[in-house]
């Protein structure tokens, strides 16, 4: 909601000065501003994505090395073009497409040098449609991830231990749905950049929207499960069996 009042805000402001200029109130190239400053929007989007990557580790959950790095790979490329355009790197010096791809070439190599994670299973695939879940299974913490698809797990047939067992759920563009057992106690924290989510009884679409479900008992609970779903383009749906 926040990110959502922030470009609202900007829409508004640069929508007042167009009119200001339209009405003579103001001379101002609204060309040349665009052209000087259109790295700021770079900026304000790197600030927005750190500002969720801090939320994420408070919650716990594991955060790749490259999504810590790639919210700084903006903000300074937003800077540095910014500064290029300004003058302040000297005329011409600096290549806006050297650094766009020095940038994204740390990006990846820092994705590339990180393993997975020694603490959980993953289970990762690029494309296509995914089941998990369609005959019994020991429930453990575990990291699904996809590119484009649609990813399905069924806990009805989970063996869940004793404990808290984490899950991530991790989806580029398509669909998550989740079937959760009525007597199974589930906390779970879902975002989708631009969809539709469905949580039980709650529902939530549009851009950049969260929803936090817990069930009513999952503090005093033996066996809960505890789930991390995010996708950033596409639906989410978790229900009840």
């Amino acid at each position: 909601m926040e990110s959502k009042r922030v470009w609202a805000l900007a829409a508004i402001a640069l929508g007042c000065a167009l009119l200001f200029d339209a009405l003579g109130f103001v001379d101002v190239s609204f060309s040349r501003l665009l052209a000087v400053y259109w790295p700021i929007l770079l900026v304000v989007w790197g600030v927005q994505k750190a500002a969720r990557v801090a939320r994420i580790i408070r919650q716990g959950r594991t955060v790749p090395a490259k999504a810590k790095v790639g919210p700084l790979t903006v903000i300074v490329l937003g800077a540095l073009v910014l500064a290029r355009n300004l003058g302040w790197l000297g005329e011409g010096t600096v290549s806006l497409w050297k650094l766009a791809a020095a940038f994204l070439l740390i990006y990846f190599g820092v994705g590339l040098l990180e393993g997975r994670p020694k603490d959980r299973e993953v289970i990762s695939s690029l494309l296509g449609e995914l089941h998990y879940g369609q005959n019994p299974f020991a429930l453990s913490d575990t990291c699904y991830t996809m590119a484009v698809g649609d990813l399905h797990l069924d806990l009805t047939q989970a063996i869940v231990p004793n404990r808290e067992v984490v899950l991530e759920l991790n989806l580029g563009a398509g669909s998550i749905e989740i079937l959760v057992p009525r007597d199974l106690a589930v906390a779970v924290h879902a975002h989708t950049s631009a969809g539709e989510l469905t949580i039980f009884d709650v529902q939530a679409s549009g851009i950049s929207r969260d929803i936090v479900w817990t069930s009513p008992d999952y503090d005093t609970a033996t066996r809960r499960v505890k789930m991390f779903v995010e996708v950033k383009v596409g639906d989410v749906v978790i229900r009840h069996a």
